[in-house]
């Protein structure tokens, strides 16, 4: 990814690889979004409750199948309400 940062400051928004480079940055940031789910996903943890917010849970439980989805030509819709009051919950476990 740090790579694909340093190059992408080196070229023009014209120049044909671009749109390739920018793409290969985009996906390095996803990649490490879901190495970070999955490292989270895989700590031990008692089970506890805290106050969350479950919209953001949802989305990042979501994140952990969108890739796969993608691969398998699934289309993932979603429709979560932002405005939602936080509950308790354990992310791990819903995860």
């Amino acid at each position: 990814m740090g790579f694909a940062q340093s190059l992408a400051r080196w070229v023009s928004d014209s120049d044909a690889t671009a749109g390739p480079l920018h793409s290969v940055e985009r996906e390095a940031m996803r990649c490490r979004n879901l190495v970070q789910n999955l490292l989270l996903f895989s700590r031990e943890h008692k089970p506890g409750f805290s106050i969350g917010n479950p919209a953001t849970m949802l989305q990042s439980a979501l994140s952990l199948v969108e890739t796969q989805a993608k691969v398998k030509r699934v289309e993932v819709r979603k429709e979560i309400l932002v405005d939602v009051p936080s509950i308790g919950m354990d992310d791990n476990q819903i995860q």
